[in-house]
Parts: structure tokens; sequence; C-alpha cells
């Protein structure tokens, strides 16, 4: 683990990260050469006691069975709307690809709009906005706030 660093120049300490805590202590204290060895884990023993099979997901990490609710998901969007909640029921919401011409838009500071231009394809791609205040505003596609509203 590094404790300083030089940063323009600068000799300076390092913070540790605050994400180490989620890293398990055995990767965190092994090099890189203990890192590609391959270590199987050795075969558990069946109880001779009991005969009891336990589900699969009763041994997983609570990290390895978020992953397997996803893959049983299959691919499907975990975003909802919230009169899907409120309804109760699992219905997900489509993701847009990029925005179009007659798409709603939500920004956080300026509500609710329509988007009315949509310039060329490219890293300086520029999305018009009517919001429903009247106010028309020009952003960077990528680098916008606007989050699209389900069309209902």
């Amino acid at each position: 683990e590094t404790s300083y660093r030089d940063i323009h120049g600068q000799t300076l300490p390092t913070i540790p990260s605050q994400f180490l805590s989620e890293i398990p202590s055995l990767v965190r204290n092994s090099t890189d050469s203990d890192l590609t060895e391959s270590t199987q884990p050795e075969p558990k023993q069946p109880d001779a006691v009991s005969f009891q099979t336990s589900s699969p997901s009763s041994s997983l990490t609570p990290h390895q069975a978020q992953i397997e609710k996803l893959r049983k998901l299959g691919g499907k969007t975990l975003l909802t709307t919230g009169a899907a909640l409120l309804a109760g029921t699992q219905a997900t919401a489509d993701i847009p690809v990029g925005f179009k011409v007659g798409m709603r838009v939500r920004h956080p500071q300026k509500g609710v709009g329509l988007i009315v231009e949509v310039s060329v394809d490219g890293p300086r791609r520029t999305v018009g906005v009517l919001f429903d205040s009247g106010e028309e505003s020009q952003f960077l596609a990528n680098k916008c706030p606007l989050q699209p509203i389900a069309q209902g």
C-alpha cells in the first residue's frame, strides 16, 4: 500500500480508499503473483448424518445472491415507474437509447420539457429542449442531466 505519492511535483500523503473495506482481505493482503495462481477450494464432503439438501442460494453471500437474481431476470432492466410501484406490479420501464425529437425529458432544476431539436451525431451533439415553463435551452447530449420520461 502506497502511503505517499508524487502529484504535480509534490510528495503528498495519500488517503486510503473508502472502498477498501469492500475488497476481501485475502485479495488486499496478497501480491500479484498470489492472485494469478489458480486456487480451487477443496471439495466439500457431504455430511453423513444429515440427508437434508440445502437450497443453493442459502450458501451465497449477499453479493452473489444479487448476481444470481440479476441472471434470473435475463437481462431485463430493474428500472420501473412510480405508477408500477403504486400498483404493486413488477413491470419494468424501457430505457431509451439517445434523445429524439418529441421525447419528454426531466431536468433537475428546470422541470419537464419536450425535445424540439437534436443536432447531428458526434461528441458535440446538442439537444434543444422546450420546458413547460416556456423556456428553451440547449444541452450537450453526453453531459446534460436530462432524464427521459416514459410515454404513458
